[in-house]
């Protein structure tokens, strides 16, 4: 007798297919297909258009995409015979420092086109991560038409798209938007298993949402919450619920979290990197829950969040209703259990991006069927509202774009310009200390040396991980191995605040260069 294939019981429930228009008028989208698929391919061609211009600049996070940068030039060396051995000792001692986190799927792709460009271009990795989320733009715009309408697709995914931050963050050099491409297609694979149960859709959705995790683990509360709701939807709360997401959640866990768990065990992760993911504490503090509310206004605006919470109560299909109430779950669980990164780093916000325009769809739908009592012309209603919808998000993005330069674009002036000058007189050491906002990493990355960093504090540090100032530098030398050769600063600024710190260099070290931009403090040579 052959065995039968695994095949998971139907339930009466079962999510139909959508109406292909939702209305006689589906907004800005023609009547017929060949006219949607011009004006949907037109989105794509027009989000690739905003993403490419000045690619080459890192204007977002360098302290984070340089570490990146860093990671996969250690990967491009290792293999090129053309590189002087000196670069490939400074690459690798960089890796030694900054440490592998998340697997290096990026980086890994970035040296390889390096090798195929004949050398470093960091627009390459760029260029991939945008096209990871016009992928993930794809899979968002699939979904919301098997669970909803194609107008409702059409939205969510232009909000996706068009979203100021996210046209900013999704052409970082870091595995945030692989993680989100990651993520919509599971949740694409997840709709799909429910409409058509099978241990073969089951095994692909848990197989998609573990390379999700893979990317960056942070995304596993959020594929979890919402596989959960849509078994739970389906099934009701009982065993056969049960049983389904156990298995999903193995298939998840064997894909997705071996390697983590292996590092963990190695231990390669350090306290610091575990204390700010895991620590529930900080949950109490006032700061957290106003920096969320930060990185949220950042992210998405207030009024964009504001209507996607409110569109959870409006009418809709009941496994639409699931999937978007588990994915809203599954980011406040996210929230809670990374707190120091939830109200620090915006671009752990990234998933906030398709969450709310999911949400937000029956809002905006409602507000055009509003618009057409009162303007009966359909192209001048489409203008109308267009017009609304880009003028609200211009204002929004002006202002998260205004923020961003000015929390990052000083670092990436001051730093990229002066870093090959300062390597020359340092000599490209691996022996140097540094004064800096980003830790010295773009400086580290251009200047190609290496060095360890004064403590920085910034408002989060001091408040979240209970570091201080007061410190001797003396001290803090002596625990440098081996002896650093030079100390480096390129925040004059806190150098200027530090008076105590600024008296013992100037008594003790000589000082080798001066510029309005940083200064240089040579320490092999203490002054009696």
């Amino acid at each position: 007798m052959s065995a039968q294939p695994l095949v998971l019981e139907d339930s009466p429930r079962t999510i139909p297919p959508a109406d292909p228009v939702a209305a006689p008028e589906s907004l800005f989208l023609p009547n017929n297909k060949t006219g949607r698929f011009l004006v949907i391919g037109l989105m794509f061609l027009a989000a690739f258009a905003v993403r490419i211009y000045r690619i080459d600049n890192i204007d977002h996070t360098p302290m984070r995409q340089i570490r990146s940068a860093m990671i996969a030039r250690f990967f491009y060396y290792q293999n090129n015979p053309s590189i002087p051995d000196w670069e490939k000792e400074v690459a690798q001692s960089h890796v030694k420092q900054q440490g592998i986190i998340e697997m290096p799927v990026m980086e890994r792709l970035a040296a390889y086109f390096y090798g195929l460009a004949g050398g470093e271009k960091l627009w390459i990795p760029r260029l991939l991560s945008v096209v990871w989320w016009l992928l993930g733009g794809l899979f968002l715009y699939r979904t919301m038409k098997l669970l909803s309408s194609e107008s409702a697709a059409a939205l969510a995914t232009a909000f996706y798209l068009f979203t100021p931050f996210g046209g900013l963050v999704s052409r970082n050099f870091q595995p945030d938007p692989l993680m989100v491409m990651g993520l919509l297609a599971s949740v694409y694979a997840m709709s799909r298993y429910f409409m058509e149960p099978s241990f073969s859709r089951l095994a692909l959705t848990a197989a998609l949402s573990g390379a999700a995790a893979l990317f960056k683990p942070q995304c596993v509360p959020v594929v979890v919450s919402a596989f959960s709701a849509l078994a739970v939807w389906r099934h009701g709360w009982s065993f056969r619920a049960f049983k389904t997401v156990a298995l999903f959640g193995l298939g998840l866990m064997a894909v997705g979290m071996t390697y983590y768990f292996y590092r963990a065990f190695a231990g390669s992760f350090s306290y610091y990197k575990i204390g700010t993911f895991l620590n529930p504490k900080l949950i109490a503090h006032p700061a957290f829950w106003a920096g969320w509310l930060a990185q949220i206004f950042l992210t998405v605006g207030f009024t964009a969040f504001a209507g996607g919470l409110l569109g959870l109560f409006f009418p809709r299909h009941g496994a639409d209703r699931a999937l978007v109430s588990g994915l809203w779950a599954g980011y406040v669980v996210f929230s809670l259990a990374f707190p120091y990164q939830a109200s620090t780093h915006d671009y752990y916000q990234l998933m906030l991006i398709p969450i709310v325009g999911m949400s937000l769809t029956p809002v905006l739908l409602a507000l055009w069927q509003i618009t057409a009592r009162v303007v009966p012309s359909h192209s001048l209603r489409c203008w109308l509202f267009g017009g609304c919808l880009i003028l609200g998000t211009a204002g929004v993005g002006i202002r998260i774009m205004q923020a961003n330069y000015d929390r990052h674009g000083r670092w990436q002036k001051n730093e990229k310009l002066i870093a090959p000058e300062i390597g020359e007189i340092v000599k490209h050491s691996t022996r140097t200390v540094f004064l800096s906002i980003s830790g010295g990493v773009p400086l580290q990355y251009y200047g190609k040396i290496r060095g360890s960093d004064l403590p920085y504090m910034t408002e989060a540090l001091s408040t979240y991980m209970n570091l201080q100032s007061d410190y001797s530098p003396a001290e803090y030398l002596k625990g440098q191995i081996p002896a650093p050769e030079y100390f480096i600063v390129t925040e004059i600024l806190e150098y200027a605040r530090r008076p105590r710190l600024q008296e013992f260099f100037d008594k003790n070290y000589p000082l080798i260069a001066r510029t309005p931009a940083y200064l240089v403090y040579d320490l092999r040579n203490r002054q009696q």
